[in-house]
């Protein structure tokens, strides 16, 4: 049904990019139920006065498909506070992606999932997600589920969620970068916490092709309960503070670095459960640190790679001084990446140094720098 919709579109807007995805997608298989939905679709968009509309789109001019391959992977729309990190745009099977919300609009109709909520899609296959699904709207399942922040891959304030399908639940994107090695972006949601935040910075750096690396940089108020929040379409396997996830041919390992001595806890069921009706199986995970705090740190790694593929090796995180380092062994050597919350004395690992939030080196089996990026300063 995406192949009528977007035939139409790029004849309007003559956009040769748009005539590639159709022409790549128009001979896909679909099942049964989907091919009826579209021509009842098609029925009802030829019916009465579109039939002239149609005839009018058959008049422009035809347009010559043309793969994106000369378009940058990864895209911001500040508008609507998305950011899109992909490594190709050519085939999903060959792709990684990962989709960061921080909206200026708040979390609400559509868009009613939490600000700094991310998504991690990899080869084909959805492997953290939001999750829940609407069996009525307004019942209480769609409202304390899907619309709590619990439900999306965000952070939860002693339990409490965002505000909840509102306007005033503000995200905002700070910063985004995006290089053929490294993409990275910052989204602050501080303000969709109703009180309960004074600051809830997200960064995420994307090392292309293999390691997503999220820096989150939480204060509070008052000394508060933390929830680190993941969901998968299949259950997790938890190994200290290494989760494994697998999706038919893709998977993941997430390196929960810091901090030390989380609570981990995993269910495949919703609070509240959709009605009887709605047959739904997903597996989420709650990481919480067991010390109240008015300040605390989350660094994580995601490692996606194609089932049965083995990693190179442990991911490690150092304290030093007023930030940390964190090693991560990859297939043709190592990425080396140096944090700190707000820029202060120059940090140096190897080869890198840095004062901003964000520095990342990988280097070869030999040592040999093979990409580099430093973050730049956000300002409120």
């Amino acid at each position: 049904q995406n192949v009528v919709l977007v035939t139409i579109l790029a004849a309007l807007a003559q956009n040769p990019y748009w005539k590639w995805y159709v022409d790549d997608h128009a001979s896909a298989p679909v099942s049964e139920s989907e091919e009826d939905a579209t021509k009842r679709r098609l029925s009802a968009v030829n019916s009465g006065q579109s039939q002239y509309i149609d005839f009018m789109r058959g008049s422009l001019p035809s347009v010559e498909g043309k793969a994106p391959s000369d378009l940058p992977t990864s895209k911001v729309f500040r508008g609507t506070g998305v950011a899109v990190m992909n490594r190709n745009l050519l085939n999903a099977k060959d792709n990684v992606e990962v989709i960061l919300k921080s909206s200026p609009l708040g979390s609400q109709s559509h868009g009613f999932d939490a600000q700094n909520s991310f998504s991690l899609f990899a080869f084909g296959e959805r492997l953290l997600i939001h999750t829940g699904q609407r069996d009525i709207h307004g019942s209480d399942h769609h409202k304390n589920w899907m619309h709590h922040t619990k439900s999306t891959n965000s952070l939860t304030v002693n339990s409490e969620s965002q505000l909840r399908n509102t306007g005033a639940a503000i995200g905002e994107i700070r910063d985004f970068r995006t290089a053929p090695s490294f993409d990275y972006v910052c989204g602050e949601a501080g303000k969709a916490y109703d009180g309960l935040l004074n600051r809830f910075t997200r960064r995420i750096l994307f090392a292309k092709p293999d390691v997503i690396l999220i820096f989150d940089t939480l204060i509070a108020p008052e000394p508060s309960t933390f929830q680190y929040h993941l969901h998968a379409e299949t259950e997790m396997t938890i190994n200290d503070q290494t989760l494994q996830i697998a999706v038919n041919d893709a998977a993941c390992r997430v390196s929960l670095l810091h901090p030390q001595d989380l609570n981990i806890s995993q269910t495949d069921q919703f609070d509240p459960p959709p009605r009887d009706r709605i047959q739904l199986k997903e597996y989420h995970v709650t990481a919480e640190p067991k010390e109240k705090s008015k300040a605390q740190t989350f660094i994580t790694v995601y490692q996606p790679h194609r089932l049965g593929e083995t990693l190179a090796g442990d991911v490690t995180c150092e304290t030093t001084g007023e930030g940390y380092a964190v090693r991560i062994p990859v297939i043709d050597g190592e990425l080396r990446v140096l944090l700190q919350n707000d820029g202060g004395p120059v940090m140096s690992m190897q080869g890198l140094e840095c004062n901003s939030p964000i520095g990342a080196l990988r280097v070869d089996a030999g040592g040999t720098v093979v990409s580099s990026f430093v973050s730049g300063m956000e300002t409120p």
